[in-house]
């Protein structure tokens, strides 16, 4: 009795597992090319259906391949005296089990636009409901690139065929739906293969499908005459697949993001400001210098510039191999050169107290140097988070040194405060790791070290008040 109740309640916590779960299991995705082999498909000018559909799905694989899911194709091209039926298809997907089959067109006749065709079947939601949710999303994608949506559609099988599902209803018209719903065809009131059982699709064993007829050869030639726009049509497949099952992108590439090269004066301190682009907790980093004798770093990432001359600054992040090298150079002013900013608050490099809306020219105003020295402002109109100022010689060009402007709350360095910076400050907060050094500071409002809820709803009040924002 013991084993029956264990038994049972392991039941009960893999039932609770999956639930919860639901789309963020790892699933498999059959991708299926339109026609090939002996079947050319539509033909219009130098197009055969057959060539553009197969692009579009490798395409369409390269996109999900860089998510948490399995993709296979049932073809990666066929001979020309290959017949590879839509039976053959059908059953690639349900040999290998899977989660979703996408079988990619392009239609033919005299009308335009793209439309989707999925199982009228609603036994299960999975079937005609998630089916129709996801071709939505889908046909909303392809209008962006400006293809006419012409709605997601169902077809069953005319009334004088036998062709029904095991829960009784009429299948659908198109085999390769029919036939990964339930598995098996009827010819002339033969089953195919003889002896074969009918998937049971109320228990859930049929494949939702949906075929994407994502445009018409003819009046919409100008969205499949290249393969750019054939890479653009998969992306918006892929766009729609990934959100509407809430895909995981796969470990992305651990890289630590910082400047590559700093010039300081000697006696300057300059802070390397660093972002770890990585999946996990352990963000220690640790700094070495190759020449102490012309500069040293901190624990923090601090460098002092001790002696003229170029060193390197090694970024490694602690327990794995990866490093990143900043070149460091350090330049001394001569006697009779001076560099002098007014009004601004200059810190281990960075420059503060910049209102937002600054021009080139009015940032300027704020330096002093002398004669044979002059300032350049790398922006074309106004500053922004990351506008770089250079003092350099006159005479030889040499940059001696620079500085990286900061406007609090000017994350994406337009030199302005929008919703589109309140957003990036609210992305930091939920998922850690996405923001390049400059916007990490600009986007630390509060210039409390972190970035907290108070920085973005600082940005939101300013938005909505217009308020001075804060700058010391």
């Amino acid at each position: 009795m013991k084993k029956i109740y264990l038994r049972i309640i392991l039941i009960l916590v893999v039932f609770f597992i999956f639930s919860c779960t639901g789309r963020a299991l790892a699933m498999t995705i059959v991708l299926d090319p339109g026609h090939g082999g002996k079947d050319s498909g539509a033909i219009y000018k130098n197009i055969y259906e057959r060539d553009i559909t197969l692009k579009t799905t490798k395409y369409l694989r390269d996109y999900l391949n860089e998510y948490d899911v399995k993709v296979i194709l049932t073809h990666e091209g066929l001979a020309s005296d290959v017949d590879f039926t839509i039976y053959d298809r059908a059953m690639v997907a349900r040999n290998n089990n899977a989660d979703l089959l996408v079988c990619l067109h392009y239609n033919s006749g005299n009308a335009s636009g793209a439309e989707m065709w999925v199982t009228a079947n609603k036994t299960l939601p999975k079937y005609n409901k998630e089916m129709t949710e996801l071709g939505n999303k889908i046909l909303a994608n392809l209008g962006q690139l400006g293809i006419a949506n012409r709605g997601v559609k169902t077809k069953l099988i005319p009334t004088d065929y036998t062709d029904i599902y095991t829960d009784g209803s009429r299948a659908d018209y198109y085999g390769i739906i029919r036939y990964a719903m339930r598995g098996t065809m009827i010819d002339s009131g033969v089953r195919k293969p003889a002896g074969a059982v009918d998937a049971n699709i109320q228990n859930g064993e049929g494949i939702p499908a949906i075929l994407v007829e994502h445009c018409y050869l003819q009046a919409d030639y100008g969205f499949i005459d290249s393969d750019e726009d054939l890479r653009k049509i998969a992306e918006a497949d892929g766009r729609a697949i990934v959100e509407y099952y809430g895909l995981k992108k796969k470990s992305e590439k651990i890289e630590i993001i910082s400047d590559d090269e700093i010039k300081v004066l000697k006696g300057d301190k300059k802070q390397i400001v660093t972002s770890v682009m990585f999946s996990g907790n352990n963000s220690k980093l640790i700094y070495t210098t190759d020449n102490s004798s012309i500069a040293t770093v901190s624990n923090d990432g601090i460098i002092t510039a001790t002696g003229e001359g170029t060193t390197n600054i090694t970024i490694k992040l602690d327990g794995t191999d990866i490093t990143k090298k900043v070149n460091v150079t350090v330049n001394s002013l001569n006697d009779d050169e001076y560099i002098k900013i007014n009004n601004l608050k200059e810190q281990n490099g960075y420059l503060y107290r910049i209102n937002p809306k600054t021009t080139a020219s009015e940032l300027a105003k704020n330096f002093e140097v002398s004669e044979g020295l002059e300032v350049k402002i790398l922006a074309d109109n106004l500053v922004g988070s990351d506008t770089r100022v250079s003092v350099s010689r006159k005479e030889t060009g040499d940059v001696i040194k620079e500085y990286t402007a900061i406007i609090f709350g000017d994350v994406n360095g337009d030199g302005q405060i929008k919703a589109s910076d309140y957003v990036l400050i609210k992305n930091q907060i939920m998922d850690d790791g996405k923001l390049k050094p400059s916007e990490l500071l600009a986007a630390d409002v509060k210039d409390d070290k972190a970035i907290k809820a108070s920085d973005y709803v600082f940005i939101k009040n300013y938005i909505m008040n217009d308020d001075k924002i804060r700058i010391e």
